[in-house]
């Protein structure tokens, strides 16, 4: 018989032979141990003491709390912050009493003789979780500030439990640093959690440990770290007993695999390897149930379909993200996320967007991990503003090293396009060099992407002949086959497909231009359709781009072909 079946039985045990004091001290003492993979077990073992019981332990109020988490209606999660507002209610009013017979008393601290104190930090720790769960991350901020400050000041509780108490509470640090961009702080706070997770922490908080330790190894843009702490976090997972029971929850499939999915998805992304991506969309979407992690989740969404050309359809998994956190206080991560990839999908379309992050999205960002130069390169170039363009990148492509590798990457692939519709044909090949180097250094695939088919196989074809570094002729044949480039074939569009994108190009509508060639308006946008096509483009803005690159509109300033 599995564990929790096994504490359950004894709880009800004790209950049939009138030990109602010991059943309760059972509950208490492992109900966090399955709160996550039994959540129904626990729910129901704690409301089977009496309810007089229950209802007055702050405690065990908090263990009815937890196992609502994961829940799969959204009411009956919300029942959770009824509970801990409960339970927080019972030890304001425990604290006072304390005060009355021992005025110098720290609140939380129990008397020397009680053993109320550790569950009472264990039930302060949830609330502060709590409140992170549900986006209030100054808050929880504020509530972990205070925690520790009393676990710092405390010496009444065993040394075992005060490791075990300082590790949850790194844990729970590093995971709100996470959500509130506060990067710099990540080592001081994941890094007692990962040393203590096998002795200290319970397979669901070791799980949430090695998941974080994967999402700052992905802001390090260290991909290979990232897979070990996955894997970490998904064998620390299977090595948990699996319920016998179909109402439980396997803790594979469990709200703490969350960070682990969620790095994992942005890792394949940033790599290229968006059926990847696609795939873990169904893992993603059982784990983040009723937690701040869904909103991520939507940004995955929203960021695979960005990059494989799909721009109008980001924009609905983006809306979600934003409502789902609308109102979250201190999100300084999501207010980023969602400005970014807002700019992406608006350069795509070839629609203005201010260039300046309003002040809830600007974070602390010296390596640029979030730059915008980027996004706003791609739109001056649709517009034919190749200097404009370079100048907004001019800052990234100084930083070199010290700027982070993803975005310097991409800031190169401005550059690099920009200077080539100017002609300036070194320094475009100088610039594109450099970003296939560190591409095939670092792994990171997703910049390349930016850029339509029909522009990037002559810029391929072209490298080919320059003298690379030995990783760089893999990146090359990768990129090729990826990309189905034809090297040196140019599309084959009719006549009336050009006198089309030269329309666009003049500025003309597509009611304008069925007018202009006395076609009906379906037809033009089938004949936009080839030509997007043809082109390998997802929007007009591209497709105007590689027009001008190749010498298909009369406006660009120089030829591919040659």
């Amino acid at each position: 018989m599995r564990p929790a079946r096994l504490w359950s039985d004894a709880v009800r045990s004790a209950l049939a032979e009138g030990r109602s004091e010991e059943a309760a001290a059972l509950a208490a003492d492992s109900w966090r141990h399955y709160s996550v993979s039994d959540p129904t077990l626990v729910r129901s073992t704690i409301r089977s003491l009496p309810t007089e019981v229950w209802q007055a332990d702050p405690w065990l109020l908090t263990g009815l709390a937890c196992s609502y988490y994961s829940a799969a209606e959204s009411v009956e999660r919300a029942t959770s912050a009824l509970y801990l507002k409960e339970a927080r209610r019972q030890l304001a009013a425990q604290d006072a009493t304390r005060a009355l017979h021992d005025p110098g008393l720290p609140a939380g601290a129990g008397s020397a003789d009680s053993d109320a104190h550790p569950h009472d930090m264990m039930v302060r720790l949830a609330f502060a979780a709590d409140q992170r769960r549900r986006g209030r991350f100054e808050r929880a901020h504020e509530l972990l500030n205070r925690l520790g400050d009393e676990l710092e000041h405390d010496r009444s509780a065993q040394f075992d439990w005060r490791i075990g108490m300082e590790s949850r509470l790194r844990l729970e640090r590093s995971v709100l640093d996470w959500h509130r961009a506060a990067f710099d702080h990540h080592e001081s706070s994941i890094g007692p959690a990962l040393a203590m997770a096998r002795e200290q922490l319970l397979p669901d908080e070791r799980v949430r440990a090695y998941g974080t330790a994967a999402l700052y190894a992905l802001l390090n843009e260290n991909y290979p770290q990232v897979q070990e702490w996955v894997d970490r976090a998904f064998a620390a997972a299977d090595a948990a007993e699996q319920p016998d029971d179909p109402s439980e929850i396997p803790l594979r499939d469990s709200v703490a695999t969350a960070p682990a999915l969620i790095a994992l998805a942005l890792m394949e992304l940033e790599r290229g390897n968006f059926d990847r991506a696609a795939e873990l969309a169904p893992d993603l979407g059982g784990a983040v149930r009723g937690t701040e992690w869904r909103s991520y989740s939507a940004i995955v969404t929203s960021m695979t379909l960005l990059v494989r050309g799909r721009p109008t359809e980001a924009l609905e998994p983006l809306r979600l993200a934003r409502q789902l956190a609308h109102r979250w206080t201190g999100a300084g991560l999501l207010d980023t996320l969602t400005y970014v990839i807002r700019m992406g999908i608006e350069t795509a379309l070839g629609r203005n967007f201010p260039f300046e992050m309003p002040h809830d999205a600007q974070i602390d960002d010296s390596r640029h991990l979030f730059c915008s130069g980027r996004y706003s390169g791609w739109l001056f170039i649709s517009q034919s503003r190749y200097h404009e363009a370079i100048a907004a990148v001019a800052d990234c492509v100084r930083l070199g090293e010290a700027h982070s590798r993803g975005s310097l990457i991409e800031a190169l692939l401005v550059d690099s396009t920009a200077r080539a519709a100017l002609g300036e044909e070194a320094r475009s090949a100088s610039s594109f060099d450099y970003a296939l180097l560190l591409g095939a250094e670092s792994g990171f695939r997703r910049a390349f992407y930016h850029l339509p088919t029909v522009v990037l196989g002559p810029m391929l074809t072209a490298a080919r002949t320059r003298p690379q570094p030995a990783r760089v002729p893999g990146l090359l044949d990768e990129l090729t086959d990826a990309f189905g480039t034809d090297e040196g074939a140019l599309p084959a569009l009719s006549e009336r497909e050009q006198q089309i994108l030269i329309g666009l190009a003049a500025g003309r509508s597509l009611r304008e231009l069925s007018q202009q060639f006395f076609i009906s308006h379906n037809t033009v946008k089938t004949h936009v359709r080839h030509i997007y096509r043809k082109l390998g483009v997802g929007s007009r803005s591209e497709a105007l781009v590689a027009a001008q690159l190749l010498g298909i509109t009369p406006a660009a300033p120089f030829d591919l072909k040659r």
